[in-house]
């Protein structure tokens, strides 16, 4: 089952954000692969920045939205704050999947195991979606009214590319692009 798309570009949205601030204060963020699980960042939306740095690309967005030093220090704050409590629902989603593919499906667990990680996705999704409300609410207290205008505008550009990239996709898949003979997988 596929996430509905206003959730996707939401999440899309959110997720550039998030990505930006993956090591805005500096620190660590832990390896790639979970930065990616937590801002569904993938190799698409990376692709517009490709070779550069976390703190080379949050230095382009402030030029871009004319921020003040002020204003670029408070929203590194917000943005490592939330970044850290995704990670941290992230961690324990991997945590729960690890600990359900521990068991075999005939295992007497497994159905509890089952309905435990299945119970903790939906919290879990929940969680995030507020999260990146109540951060996205914050951000935009940091702004001026030019500068909310301005970051609208990117992300409805970032939205456009988006859609105009699964059109594309889905164009191709609709031609049988992407039918390729079992051999080919399986090598």
């Amino acid at each position: 089952m596929r996430a509905p798309r206003s959730i996707v570009l939401l999440l899309f949205g959110a997720s550039t954000l998030v990505l930006l601030a993956g090591n805005a204060g500096g620190e660590t963020a832990g390896d790639d692969s979970e930065m990616d699980q937590v801002s569904g960042a993938s190799a698409c939306t990376r692709g517009e920045h490709e070779g550069q740095s976390p703190e080379a690309m949050m230095s382009q967005f402030f030029d871009e939205l004319g921020l003040t030093s002020q204003q670029q220090t408070d929203i590194q704050i917000i943005t490592s704050d939330y970044a850290e409590r995704l990670r941290d629902l992230a961690r324990l989603a991997r945590q729960s999947a690890e600990a359900l593919l521990t068991l075999a499906p005939d295992d007497p667990a497994y159905r509890t195991k089952t309905d435990e990680a299945s119970a903790l996705a939906a919290t879990n999704a929940a969680e995030v979606v507020i999260l990146l409300a109540e951060m996205r609410g914050k951000l935009y207290a940091v702004l001026t009214a030019e500068q909310r205008q301005a970051l609208q505008d990117k992300l409805a550009e970032q939205r456009r590319q988006f859609e105009e990239k699964h059109q594309q996709y889905q164009q191709q898949r609709d031609d049988g692009a992407h039918d390729r003979p079992l051999e080919e997988f399986i090598g």
